[in-house]
C-alpha cells in the first residue's frame, strides 16, 4: 500500500508531503532533470533511497527498490509523487493510479 506522496514544484521545492516520504535535498530538482531525460536508465533518488528505473515516459516515472516502489506523474506546475511498499498491500498499479488521477485533477484547475 502507499506509505507517502508529495506534491513538488517543477521548478523545485516541496509543496506539500505526506507519509513517511521526506525528500532529501536536491531530489526535487533532480525530478525535474530525469524527466527531460526520462530514459537515461539512471536510478530515481526519492526520499534517500534509490529505485531501478522501471517506466519512464516524458509523462510519467517508475521505479522500484525491493518491495518498494515510486511512481511520479506531472501536471503542468508540479510533479505528483507517491511512495510504495508492497508487503502492505496493493502496489505499482495502485500508486500509478492514484498519482495520474491527481496530476489529472490539478490539470483541470490549472496547475
Amino acid at each position: 500500500g502507499a506509505c507517502g506522496g508529495a506534491l513538488v514544484g517543477v521548478a523545485g521545492g516541496v509543496w506539500a508531503a505526506s507519509g513517511t516520504l521526506t525528500l532529501a535535498a536536491g531530489e526535487d530538482t533532480a525530478i525535474a532533470a530525469r524527466f527531460t531525460n526520462f530514459n537515461s536508465g539512471t536510478k530515481i533518488n526519492i526520499g534517500g533511497v534509490g529505485y531501478m528505473a522501471t517506466a519512464c515516459t516524458d509523462e510519467a516515472l517508475s521505479g522500484r527498490s525491493g518491495s518498494k516502489g515510486v511512481c511520479i506523474t506531472k501536471s503542468g506546475t508540479a510533479f505528483v509523487i507517491t511512495v510504495y511498499d508492497e508487503s502492505l498491500g496493493g502496489g505499482s498499479g495502485n500508486a500509478m493510479n492514484a498519482a495520474s488521477k491527481m496530476a489529472e485533477d490539478l490539470k483541470s484547475k490549472g496547475f
